[in-house]
């Protein structure tokens, strides 16, 4: 595990590999990103990640990597989230939940995975407003504070 030709202390490198991991793992739970994706990105492979928690040790470059890709999926999602905030904006700043899970007033290709990691995530909140036709619908709009962090 990890490169045999290292003069780093054993200790040193496995030290750094937890840190990694934990920050790896904490980036994950921002729902950015796959772990596969991550890995693929950085790491060369979609089972970086799954190696690293496995016991792989890292060295200074490849920890340095995997932090400049999580701050570019970064980038690309925040950039996704404005983008989203416009098209949403387009449609009077709502999105309609259908009873059956399915978007009914959405932007093109804006599906429930999408709205369910908005919600999660804070971005989109339940508006209050129901609609009836036939059965419950739920609308949701963009959360005030999600378009004033998202403007800067």
């Amino acid at each position: 595990m990890g490169d045999p030709r290292s003069t780093e202390p054993l200790e040193a490198r496995k030290e750094r590999s937890m840190e990694l991991l934990q920050a790896i793992d904490d980036f994950l739970a921002e729902g950015i990103s796959s772990a596969a994706t991550l890995g693929k990105r950085a790491g060369g492979r979609s089972d970086f990640v799954d190696n690293l928690r496995n016991g792989r040790l890292v060295g200074k470059a490849i920890v340095a990597r995997v932090h400049d890709e999580m701050k570019k999926l970064r980038i690309l999602d925040r950039s996704a989230i404005v983008s989203d905030i416009r098209e949403i904006d387009k449609l009077g700043g709502f999105l309609v939940m259908k009873p059956t899970g399915e978007i009914d007033a959405a932007p093109d290709g804006f599906g429930p995975a999408r709205l369910h990691l908005l919600v999660k995530r804070g971005i989109l909140v339940a508006s209050g407003d129901t609609l009836f036709e036939g059965m419950h619908s739920q609308t949701y709009k963009v959360a005030d504070n999600a378009r004033n962090s998202q403007a800067g």
